[in-house]
């Protein structure tokens, strides 16, 4: 296959009679998890059972493979904001407007790095805290 990735969307859904400049009681979220694959079409009868296995059959409980993963997500992002400044300062100024940008902020900006590398450390330091 080309490979297969994995993207979240976070949007508001505001109750009925509202413009949405408010956050109310009755404003709630909706997460989506996206999976895309793509692959020549001799390839595609392998295509969803890959999804399926990586969705259904991943094994998360590996230390070194969750290390590696973790290590290589925290260098992606720290070669990706000086170069996509003005995407991250835009999911940043978001934040501060909407449950949703806040946690598209959280999720996949400027914070994420934090988070990652705080996983990270209490992944070399304690394992089993991780898995818990």
């Amino acid at each position: 296959t080309g490979g297969v990735s994995v993207s979240n969307l976070i949007v508001t859904v505001n109750p009925a009679g509202t413009d949405g400049s408010t956050v109310t009681a009755g404003t709630n979220l909706r997460t989506m998890l996206f999976v895309r694959g793509k692959c020549t079409k001799d390839k595609s009868s392998r295509l969803f059972p890959l999804v399926h296995d990586v969705l259904t059959d991943a094994k998360l409980d590996s230390k070194d493979k969750a290390v590696q993963i973790l290590q290589e997500m925290s260098s992606e992002l720290r070669t990706d904001i000086p170069s996509s400044g003005s995407h991250y300062a835009r999911k940043r100024i978001e934040a501060r407007y909407s449950p949703a940008g806040y946690l598209d902020e959280i999720l996949g900006g400027v914070s994420q790095v934090d988070t990652i590398e705080s996983l990270l450390d209490s992944a070399l330091r304690d394992w089993p805290s991780v898995l818990k």
